[in-house]
């Protein structure tokens, strides 16, 4: 005889509450062994399409650019998918007059995407945080652009080889998370309004780095100092050998005091100075005079000969 939760059931004569019983825990265990490994939201060719759709719907214009949702993103316009068609992997869409702003929730759920080039359009507005949630992105090319705001956190983006930023409108500091990014190689982001000092970024695979005509201050770090000039200026920076070396300016010296005896002595001073130039300019006009009228003095004798 077994019991199972409190009831008798004989292995000869099972009877049906014990079975029903049974039944129902088995198809329990079943279930949550099934659907335990199913993921609540996966992420394939039609997430990244719905997240491409939510970027066109947030600009403004997008003339030259017609996406047809009746096909597959694959065959959109500057959109590349994988080999298997599976995931989308580019989104270049350069010089197209886009106009508008990244709408946050929309490119960064491209969790395949490698490559994003929106270089060369009209787009402002601050860089989506979650963008850093495309964790496969190798290269990001937003030069020439209205993008404003802080520079946002890529350190989940390891991958990242390349990033353009120049000829925007960034502002704030140049967080030194870019440590983060062990294969970056290309770091441009010259022609923003960056302040404040330049981290100590410790990119050994850096090969191509400028951030000409911002706002930074300070000196130039010794891990940079391998770049040209040309990557600083347009900023009062010093520490490399083509710039200024950092000083400090030595304070003012602070000047005597002065007393009260010593502003009459200087008053008195002054009025002497000021009384032998009148008296010069009264002699200087006497002199003119006096030779001016023996000039016509003479003149006068001539006329009578």
């Amino acid at each position: 005889m077994a019991k199972w939760q409190g009831h008798c059931c004989r292995a000869d004569e099972l009877n049906f509450h014990c079975s029903w019983q049974l039944l129902v825990v088995g198809a329990s265990f079943l279930f949550l062994v099934t659907f335990s490994w199913v993921p609540c939201e996966a992420d394939d060719l039609n997430s990244d399409a719905a997240a491409l759709l939510a970027f066109y719907d947030g600009l403004r214009s997008a003339q030259k650019v017609t996406w047809d949702v009746k096909q597959s993103p694959c065959n959109w316009q500057g959109v590349f998918c994988s080999p298997n068609k599976d995931r989308v992997w580019l989104l270049r869409i350069p010089a197209s007059e886009l106009y508008g702003q990244i709408r946050p929730g929309s490119l960064g759920h491209l969790s395949a995407l490698r490559v994003l080039s929106l270089r060369s359009n009209y787009l402002f507005g601050p860089l989506p945080t979650d963008l850093a949630n495309c964790t496969q992105l190798r290269s990001l090319f937003l030069q020439d652009n209205a993008l404003m705001g802080p520079l946002p956190s890529f350190q989940p983006s390891r991958l990242l080889t390349r990033i353009d930023l120049s000829f925007n409108k960034f502002n704030g500091s140049i967080a030194d998370s870019l440590n983060s990014l062990p294969n970056l190689r290309v770091l441009y982001l010259q022609n923003n309004a960056f302040s404040g000092q330049i981290p100590d970024l410790r990119l050994h695979d850096l090969r191509q780095f400028s951030v000409a005509n911002n706002k930074l201050t300070g000196s130039i770090p010794t891990s940079l100092q391998k770049f040209s000039c040309t990557a600083f200026s347009g900023n009062p920076l010093c520490g490399a050998a083509q710039l200024s070396p950092c000083f400090k300016i030595p304070a003012p010296l602070a000047s005597p005091p002065i007393f009260a005896d010593q502003i009459v002595e200087r008053r008195i001073l002054t009025s002497s100075y000021i009384a032998v130039i009148v008296v010069a300019l009264f002699l200087l006009i006497f002199l003119i005079s006096t030779l001016g009228a023996l000039g016509l003095f003479r003149g006068g004798i001539g006329f009578r000969h």
